[in-house]
């Protein structure tokens, strides 16, 4: 079995402006080919599911402010921290491990 490395890189900082999210797929490791969103709140990273989960909308068209992802088909806003909704409901996305490194957005694990 190949050791996959911890985290991989996903894109540069300077791809994804503040308040707005871009999708993106691994090149490699244990998440190569999944979809995923990496948002910029204001210079705080985060990486997310790419599919929303009420009606499969691709929430990388969305937008964030101070934390909070909405999904640009019907607004279903989501804490960019922890995946959960908003809105208190029972709905919640994958959220995953990022961090900057030499102006490079990494994806890691998923978050517990």
């Amino acid at each position: 079995m190949t050791e996959q490395p911890d985290f991989v890189p996903l894109c540069s900082v300077d791809d994804v402006k503040p308040g707005e999210a871009r999708h993106y797929r691994a090149t490699q490791g244990k998440w190569r080919l999944k979809p995923v969103a990496v948002w910029n709140d204001n210079g705080a990273y985060h990486i997310t599911n790419y599919v929303c989960p009420h009606s499969g909308g691709p929430l990388s068209e969305g937008k964030i402010e101070n934390g909070v992802l909405e999904c640009p088909w019907h607004q279903w806003q989501f804490d960019a921290a922890t995946g959960k909704s908003a809105r208190g409901d029972a709905h919640a996305i994958s959220v995953y491990e990022c961090k900057v490194e030499d102006g490079q957005v990494l994806l890691g694990d998923v978050k517990a």
